[in-house]
């Protein structure tokens, strides 16, 4: 484990390493710990408790804003591919 990492690169690996249990917590590096909280919030959220819905959508726009990237201002939005699918005529030819 690297010491100092990018945001993207500390979130990415605290999603590839789930179970990755910090047994001290003072001796884990801060990055770590952030990352963890962050997940734990952004995919435990309780309808029983006021803003806990509120806290969990804004962790999972932090997680998918810094690993995915947000797009430039002034740039068009992405656009869905649409690709064409070519059907054969099984009705054209003898059956055996």
């Amino acid at each position: 484990m690297a010491a100092k990492m990018s945001i993207p690169e500390a979130l990415q690996y605290v999603a590839d390493h789930p179970d990755d249990v910090i047994a001290e917590p003072l001796e884990a590096p801060v990055w770590k710990l952030v990352g963890q909280t962050l997940f734990i919030i952004a995919n435990s959220p309780s309808r029983t408790k006021r803003g806990s819905l509120l806290r969990a959508t804004r962790a999972q726009k932090i997680i998918f804003n810094r690993l995915v990237g947000t797009r430039r201002p002034g740039s068009h939005p992405v656009a869905a591919k649409s690709g064409a699918i070519e059907f054969l005529d099984l009705t054209a030819g003898e059956l055996t």
